[in-house]
């Protein structure tokens, strides 16, 4: 068999595979990173519409933005990772209408980006490239505590190849591969995430001032990015046919 055509073939067939997998990715996963951090609680105005920088210094801003938390994780060859999916479980308030279209959605953007006098701007994040927008949405459909807040855990929903490769640009300019991840609405103003709550005990027949601190987790699957696997999958086909012309190199000197 021709060496070269024997080689291009395991290559077109690693290529055939890896745009299969590309369209079943939610299918496997090689890996799940997590980070668990308290709540941070900060709340900003927030408009997720703004299409261009010059509407930000006079523009009226809807909505809001909590940020659940600052997570962060320990991945080596971030270039070659793909995030196929990603949830979380957090404490949130949300208002009864934040259902279908008008539920908050997660953000990720880098840390504290455009920060001014330590104040973040999300909408100038969005804009420059530097926070990316998911389709991962939460929605009012449990009854709250009796602070009105709720522990919130959804499945693993799918990111797009954009979400995904704006993540692996924020984790990967970062050094400690660190990022913001915040809940929007462009329209709501009372959703609110937490970091703490209080509340009196009479359990004992006395009142007790109780604190509680709210933590998050953040989990993302990943498997290595697809042109990393059609590399890999070249070098393996080269090793493997050098392979096979040796054993058959063996077997036409045992028959001489």
């Amino acid at each position: 068999m021709n060496p070269i055509r024997f080689t291009a073939g395991i290559a077109v067939l690693i290529g055939t595979l890896c745009q299969w997998g590309q369209a079943n990715l939610g299918q496997s996963y090689a890996g799940i990173a997590l980070s668990t951090v308290q709540q941070d609680g900060l709340k900003i105005d927030y408009n997720g519409n703004l299409t261009s920088a010059e509407q930000l210094p006079n523009a009226s801003f809807p909505g809001s933005a909590s940020r659940i938390g600052t997570f962060d994780f320990n991945l080596s060859n971030l270039d070659g990772i793909y995030f196929l999916q990603a949830r979380i479980q957090f404490w949130v308030q949300l208002p009864p209408e934040a259902i279908g279209n008008l539920a908050p959605y997660l953000v990720f953007s880098k840390v504290n980006q455009n920060a001014s006098e330590g104040f973040p701007h999300l909408d100038a994040a969005l804009i420059a490239g530097d926070a990316i927008k998911t389709d991962i949405r939460i929605s009012f459909d449990l009854f709250p505590a009796g602070l009105g807040i709720v522990d919130k855990q959804i499945d693993f929903r799918d990111l797009t190849e954009e979400q995904s490769l704006g993540l692996s640009k924020i984790l990967s300019e970062d050094p400690q591969q660190r990022v913001d991840v915040w809940l929007a609405s462009d329209t709501l103003k009372a959703i609110t995430v937490p970091s703490s709550a209080s509340y009196l005990d009479f359990s004992n027949g006395f009142p007790i001032l109780v604190a509680t601190d709210f933590n998050s987790t953040l989990e993302l699957k990943f498997v290595p990015e697809p042109s990393s696997m059609a590399i890999f999958g070249i070098g393996f086909s080269i090793i493997l046919h050098r392979s096979w012309r040796g054993v058959r190199a063996s077997k036409n000197s045992v028959k001489r």
